[in-house]
């Protein structure tokens, strides 16, 4: 079972290192223009330091976890332990997808018909595939999230 955790924790830490460096060597150069602040030049701060900053914080820190995680599994490895057989649990994995689908589905409602009605229509069906049967849930989707931007829209 710990195998299991320590790969898990390397692919983890090996996606975040990536999506780190990519946010560093492509999208924050591409995607935010030079502009310099805080004193110009000398100063060294500009524009991209903040998401430079983000990203270093994301990347140093799954480096290593990958590096950890890699030494541990590969010391666990030498040890001879196994990896137990894997079972997917095939309604959870059916329900994420759904779920995954429904945020899509809000995102195009949202775009199309507007706050307001998109949430009054997708996070309910989402509370209903998740198994949340508590009314208190359903009432709170439909007096917290259209009242709170109905007050926005009235001001």
């Amino acid at each position: 079972m710990e195998l299991i955790k320590y790969r898990n924790n390397a692919i983890c830490g090996m996606v975040f290192l990536i999506f780190s460096l990519w946010m560093i060597f492509y999208a924050i150069p591409t995607q935010i223009s030079l502009v310099e602040i805080l004193g110009g030049a000398d100063a060294g701060a500009n524009s991209r330091s903040t998401p430079y900053f983000a990203a270093a914080f994301m990347g140093i820190p799954s480096l290593i976890q990958l590096l950890v995680s890699v030494a541990k599994y590969v010391r666990l490895e030498k040890q001879g332990a196994e990896a137990p057989g894997m079972q997917v649990g095939w309604t959870g994995e059916i329900r994420a997808l759904i779920i995954f689908g429904l945020c899509i589905f809000y995102g195009v409602l949202f775009w199309s018909i507007g706050y307001i009605l998109a949430t009054v229509i997708v996070p309910p069906i989402m509370l209903f595939v998740l198994g949340d049967r508590k009314w208190r849930h359903y009432l709170s989707v439909y007096v917290g999230g259209p009242s709170c931007m109905w007050s926005f829209y009235t001001c």
